[in-house]
């Protein structure tokens, strides 16, 4: 027997059910009522029996449990008295004992030795059959019985059977894989028809049409059922279908198979993966076939700066709606009008959207410098880090002497300035920044990917690189190294903490190192720190050690490397800053204590990669953290009154918006966005600015205030 049973919805399938009916030698006449019993036991095991084993079930489990359980074979002895009146009824009697037989091997847990299995939902069972078929190993699994008539078809084929004949649970099947990651294992499999089956069976958008066309380009758009009472859920599917893509294109590398139903389905199982329900909404299958057919019309585009103009002039009526689809077919944009109408609908008037959403779109199509072009334009989210260029210059020298002497010594040193900007824009813009070729130019960095960390780490010696910027970046902040606060800060992604060491007096970080948690590693750690400030300065600077890292204050060894070392405390903050007051020849106020024994948790977290891309290399990521946070401080040192803000607050009140990047020969011109505190910055004389990147052969690069 093989059964299947969920408790949220309760019910049981019982594929095979064998009876053998054992009885005493008996007269004819006994025979004959033992046989209309044995029918009758039959016919109420056919009718009756699952449901109310299901009933009996879901009352054991409770309503809050929900999931799938697969068991390959029960076997029961029942006993009969054939002389009581209504013998063979057996449904409520024979149900109790078969239910509790039930409850208590799946109360075991699953297990394969004896046949038992548990899948959270049916979805997540299909996901699995899905998963096994392209491994090969499903047909030989006893728990796919059910689609054993689908053997001799392929396998793109018999997974679009299983998620079509149930077409909401299919749906969750497809989200399902892609929540636990292994969808793009299953897409490249699919023939264009067969993504093209699951997406009309499955996702409730389609209009009805059964063309096997496989491209949603030729689909009528406009003419899909959508209400005006929807508009607004539109606008909601709009801006979570953009921000997926934004964090992680629809069309991945490895040379998968690629077709418009393939991106509608990986597209909205992301989306959905996140926002439960979406696969289910005819609204975000609209908005997601829409934002494919502008997508392919701003491909067909020559230029992105075509694009750009096209898309700003139709949403600032400074050009019409037909003249809008004459440009686009002119430059090769075939059948543009429904794709430019909803984009103009969508926009609701907010060009700065429309061109962000383009460009979005876009992001994933445009090798890194295609949209550099002489003499063109660039509408950028980013151009306000341009202020940060006098900082990555003078960064600069020391990016070069890490990148090395080598054929790739340009790249690497170019690929290091485009991490540190990156990381000045913060880890929840990382995929947003990545695909702006604004910060691409300014950084020379016109090659390589932010993924390419991989090629970078090998060519980087990034121990010889941390002892350099220990050596350098105090001199770059303006600072001595008179004392220092030592702190841990956990790195759980990676099983590993980080050492960080921060100047007292103007709270610089100069010092980042990955270790095992352990006291060893991290007294280690600080040691040989503390031997390179020794050799580099000539002096024994104190330490300051944060409550996370207190227990190296017993260190002997710590102390012949330490002029003194100061334990600081977070539960007796009056007793500490007394403590570390007469220990520190600088005055330091309670709130001064207060920050020191804060965690820097936080701020670590605005520039690492760890919470976002656990696959980084921790050192690379620590290396870029330290620069960025360097660059955003020296911009910040010119700054009247915002000196200690946090990089947050500066990018946000500082840097945030939309600008226009302009190349000309040998001249860089960047219109800064409209920053919330752009009168901060035009009193400290930052809005016009003209310096040189050395890396761009003396390229000037020129900031200038937003139009009025």
């Amino acid at each position: 027997m093989s059964a299947t049973a969920t408790t949220a919805d309760p019910h049981l399938v019982i594929e095979r059910w064998c009876n053998t009916f054992v009885t005493a030698r008996a007269s004819p006449k006994r025979e004959a009522a033992i046989s209309d019993v044995a029918r009758r036991i039959e016919r109420s095991i056919h009718e009756d029996f699952p449901a109310s084993c299901a009933l009996r079930l879901g009352r054991s489990f409770g309503s809050g449990t929900t999931g799938l359980w697969l068991i390959r074979q029960l076997q029961v002895n029942f006993f009969v008295d054939i002389a009581k009146p209504g013998a063979g009824d057996i449904s409520a009697e024979w149900s109790d004992r078969f239910s509790a037989l039930l409850a208590e091997l799946i109360g075991r847990g699953p297990d394969s030795d004896e046949g038992v299995l548990y899948f959270t939902s049916r979805a997540a069972y299909l996901a699995q059959f899905a998963l096994d078929l392209i491994a090969g190993r499903a047909w030989s699994k006893w728990y796919y019985e059910e689609f054993r008539s689908l053997a001799m078809l392929s396998t793109s084929r018999a997974i679009a059977e299983v998620v079509s004949r149930e077409p909401e649970e299919g749906a969750k099947a497809i989200v399902h894989l892609a929540r636990i990651e292994r969808l793009n294992e299953v897409l490249p499999l699919l023939s264009a028809v067969d993504a093209q089956m699951i997406y009309h069976c499955c996702f409730r958008g389609s209009t009805g049409d059964s063309s096997a066309s496989a491209s949603l380009s030729s689909r009528r758009l406009a003419e899909l059922p959508i209400p005006v009472s929807s508009c607004s859920e539109l606008d909601l599917w709009i801006g979570r279908l953009l921000e997926v893509w934004n964090e992680e294109p629809i069309r991945p590398s490895g040379g998968m198979v690629q077709t418009s139903f393939h991106e509608a389905l990986r597209w909205l199982a992301l989306v959905a993966a996140r926002s439960p329900g979406v696969e289910l909404d005819p609204v975000s299958c609209f908005a997601v076939e829409s934002l494919i057919e502008l997508r392919r019309v701003l491909e067909e585009l020559q230029s992105p700066i075509v694009a750009d103009r096209m898309v700003r002039g139709l949403v600032e009526n400074k050009i019409n709606l037909a003249e809008a689809i004459e440009t686009a077919s002119r430059q090769g944009s075939a059948s543009p009008a429904k794709a430019l109408r909803f984009l103009l609908a969508a926009a609701q008037g907010d060009a700065d959207w429309a061109v962000q959403a383009a460009g979005v779109l876009l992001k994933d199509r445009l090798p890194p410098a295609q949209a550099i072009v002489a003499r063109e334009s660039m509408i950028s989210a980013f151009a306000g880090i341009f202020l940060l260029g006098p900082a990555l210059v003078r960064l600069n020298e020391v990016l070069e002497v890490i990148a090395g002497d080598g054929e790739e010594a340009k790249e690497i040193a170019g690929f290091l300035r485009y991490l540190v900007l990156i990381k000045t824009a913060g880890v929840k813009r990382t995929f947003e920044a990545t695909g702006d070729p604004a910060l691409r130019l300014l950084t020379g960095c016109h090659r390589w990917q932010l993924q390419d960390w991989q090629r970078a780490c090998p060519a980087i010696d990034l121990e010889r690189a941390g002892a350099l910027l220990l050596r350098d970046l105090p001199a770059f902040a303006g600072c001595d190294i008179d004392c220092l606060l030592a702190e841990i800060i956990p790195a759980p992604d990676h099983a590993k903490e980080v050492l960080l060491l921060r100047e007292f007096a103007r709270n610089e970080w100069i010092h980042a190192q990955a270790l095992e948690p352990q006291t060893g590693a991290r007294e280690h750690a600080l040691i040989a720190a503390l031997s390179l400030i020794g050799e580099s300065t000539g002096r024994l600077p104190a330490v300051l050690l944060h409550p996370s890292v207190s227990e190296l204050a017993q260190s002997p060894k710590l102390h012949q490397f330490a002029d003194r070392v100061v334990a600081l405390d977070s539960a007796d903050t009056n007793s500490g800053h007394a403590l570390l007051s007469s220990c520190i020849a600088a005055p330091v106020s309670p709130e001064k204590y207060a920050q020191l024994v804060c965690s820097s948790g936080q701020e670590f977290s605005y520039f690492s990669f760890t919470t976002r891309w656990p696959d980084f290399d921790l050192a690379l990521d620590l290396f870029g953290i330290l620069l960025s946070r360097a660059a955003l401080r020296e911009f910040a040192r010119h700054l009247l009154g915002f000196q200690t803000s946090s990089p947050e607050h500066l990018y946000s009140n500082f840097l945030e918006g939309i600008g226009t990047v302009r190349q000309q020969p040998g001249r860089i011109e960047t219109e800064l966005p409209r920053s919330p505190l752009l009168l901060v910055l035009q009193l400290s004389g930052l809005t016009r600015q003209t310096y040189t990147l050395p890396w761009l052969e003396g390229n000037e690069v020129c900031l200038l205030p937003p139009k009025e």
